[in-house]
């Protein structure tokens, strides 16, 4: 019955007191978060950093300089072009080198000698030096294009075509020297009849056959 019961106006300013203290902290507490969330857009993202800038620059520059695929190709194309030319130059030089070689001595004994008859021996034998050397100086694995020659059927097989054709041509020759004894052709230059012998002109025989025997081989020595 001796109850206290304050006023009603009283109980409305603290309700009233309690929502302004409530509203000034939310205030506050969002202030304070949008403050924070400036500070840290001010930091620029890492790729907008000066390293990540010079890295994005490298790239970009990376991607302009390289060039289209097709160029690629073309150039990779264009170097091993170039590789095997350069083999078949090799082969090429080698094989005059050594029918140069080859022809020269035989013109050097068959004038000492005074005779023809292994003229045409040595034509043969000069076919199946190239062969060989075909063989050991062909195109090679090494540009990762064409097969050594002991893996590369094709090349087996016209090496060995060939060899066939010029041994059967060497045995003829050989042959046909025996029975007849010598080349009449040969007299002239060698003095048989009686008029002084010509070196030089016996000599531009033995060319004008290394010549023949290089263009006969070459598409042998190109494959």
């Amino acid at each position: 019955a001796g109850r206290y019961h304050p006023p009603l106006h009283s109980i409305n300013q603290s309700r009233q007191s309690h929502q302004t203290k409530t509203m000034k902290a939310l205030i506050v507490t969002v202030a304070v978060i949008a403050t924070f969330s400036s500070k840290a857009s001010a930091f620029p993202p890492p790729g907008d950093t000066i390293a990540g800038k010079r890295h994005s620059s490298r790239v970009h520059r990376t991607a302009e300089n390289r060039p289209p695929p097709f160029v690629e190709n073309q150039r990779r194309s264009i170097a091993t072009v170039q590789r095997a030319m350069g083999t078949h130059a090799l082969v090429y030089g080698a094989a005059a080198a050594a029918t140069l070689g080859m022809q020269t001595v035989g013109f050097a004994a068959a004038y000492a000698l005074r005779t023809e008859k292994f003229y045409d021996v040595f034509g043969g034998l000069n076919y199946l030096l190239l062969a060989a050397m075909s063989a050991v100086l062909g195109v090679g694995g090494s540009d990762g294009a064409a097969l050594p020659w002991a893996d590369d059927p094709r090349k087996v097989l016209a090496t060995v075509l060939f060899a066939c054709s010029r041994g059967w041509l060497l045995l003829f020759l050989a042959w046909r020297a025996h029975e007849r004894g010598g080349d009449s052709r040969f007299d002239e230059v060698l003095g048989k009849g009686g008029g002084p012998p010509q070196p030089l002109r016996f000599f531009v025989f033995w060319l004008v056959q290394g010549f023949w025997v290089m263009l006969i081989s070459m598409p042998m020595l190109f494959v």
